[in-house]
């Protein structure tokens, strides 16, 4: 639970200090926060602690203390304090205050404007708080973060209602230094923006941010064909298994073709976001369908103007729309070249075959796949008719014996 107790007991110092009994050589008493830094994202919500902190190697005992906190409101939205001490036992290092809270009034008016005033009172009678050189745990401020980028947050001196941060000792202030603003690294990690642009390839479009992303596409559960897969876009537009970072203004708006982009599959992209090339966060993941095999205009449909589309592709017009991408269909990997092999393709489904390579998540190929080499093998060098397709092991549009060592290979046991 988050506190926000009025505090009314401007007399706890006096009377902590009558309690006591005695004037004690009072050292400085710090004020810290705990972590210095922090790395989160957009949507994340973060605890900062403040520490009192003895400035000699001695513990130090104080009656209680203020502080005037500021932040970016842009970058971070104020949630609350939490008193480690309100829910059940008090920490090793932390202590149970007579009051903790925010004063209603001046700098507690808003809790928006990045700037609030806080105060702590000891109790009336031992124990009292006590500085240590490791720190006293006071009070945790949560934020969430709203914005991308470096954050503050900071303990100012004073605030703009003549407030200002102390730690009272008994008689005068033992107010020690104020340490450096915690520092709160924002990363914005925000779901890309996906289209199907084929039925071998997609558009991935990473949210605009300061923030290097890598592009995660994963086959969805509800597609058996897919279901298995979990890889990177490296920079050719293909997908690896090594993250690739990139700001997203230098991605652009990426076109990803491979082997594993297959027709009327499912597929769910994110971004991977993070610094020094480690991920740190995810983004929600967005779904696309890829078009089904042989529609190379999106509308869904095989018809006669597919073939149109793609013979035309052929001869470097791209009418009616298309590009590229929607009308390159072979090999099994997408060479970028729209020729003669994607016309027997496109015609090929027209005349219904189904899509003739392997899925990515297909179970291991049986023995009838050696006797269908065998009866596709052709030679290096020479075209693959598109009902071989399945033979070509190694997507270099032909069947030869690199082919037949590949599927040896899958029948063979295992080599230690």
């Amino acid at each position: 639970m988050y506190s926000r107790r009025t505090n009314s007991l401007p007399l706890v110092a006096v009377l902590g200090a009558i309690l006591v009994g005695g004037v004690p050589a009072w050292g400085g008493v710090g004020l810290r926060w705990q972590p210095p830094q922090q790395l989160t994202a957009v949507g994340e919500f973060i605890e900062i602690a403040l520490m009192a902190v003895s400035e000699d190697s001695a513990s130090e005992s104080f009656t209680g203390l203020q502080a005037v906190v500021t932040w970016d409101p842009t970058k971070l939205s104020f949630l609350g304090i939490r008193d480690p001490c309100e829910a059940g036992p008090c920490p090793a290092n932390a202590y149970r205050w007579s009051s903790i809270g925010l004063p209603t009034g001046g700098e507690n008016d808003s809790l928006d404007d990045g700037e609030i005033f806080l105060t702590a009172f000891g109790q009336f009678s031992p124990p009292f708080p006590t500085a240590t050189v490791d720190g006293l745990l006071v009070v945790y401020f949560r934020f969430e973060a709203v914005g991308a980028g470096l954050a503050e947050v900071a303990l100012a001196p004073s605030s703009s209602f003549g407030n200002t941060t102390k730690v009272s000792g008994i008689g005068p202030s033992v107010t020690g230094t104020l340490g450096p603003p915690a520092e709160v690294t924002v990363i914005g990690c925000g779901t890309p923006t996906v289209a199907a642009i084929g039925s071998r390839y997609v558009a991935i479009t990473p949210e605009a941010g300061v923030t290097p992303v890598a592009l995660l596409v994963e086959g969805e559960a509800i597609d058996p064909d897919v279901d298995c897969l979990s890889a990177f876009v490296q920079l050719d537009g293909r997908l690896g298994a090594t993250p690739v970072f990139r700001l997203a203004e230098a991605w652009g708006v990426m076109s990803v073709g491979d082997r594993s982009i297959i027709p009327s599959a499912v597929y769910s992209i994110r971004s991977a976001c993070g610094v020094g090339g480690e991920i740190q966060f995810m983004s929600d993941p967005v779904s696309v369908t890829t078009w089904r095999w042989g529609d190379v205009n999106g509308n869904g449909d095989l018809l006669f103007e597919d073939i149109s589309l793609v013979f035309n592709g052929s001869q470097g017009i791209f009418n009616g729309g298309t590009m590229l991408e929607n009308l390159d269909l072979s090999p099994c990997t997408p060479d970028g070249v729209i020729d003669d092999n994607d016309i027997a393709d496109v015609q090929a489904a027209f005349s219904g075959n189904p899509f003739p390579c392997v899925a990515p998540c297909a179970d291991a190929p049986g023995l009838s796949a050696l006797a269908d080499l065998v009866a596709c093998m052709s030679g290096p060098g020479i075209d693959v008719a598109p009902a071989c397709r399945l033979s070509d092991r190694d997507d270099d549009r032909d069947v030869d014996q690199c082919d037949f060592a590949d599927v040896q290979l899958t029948f063979s046991p295992s080599v230690p």
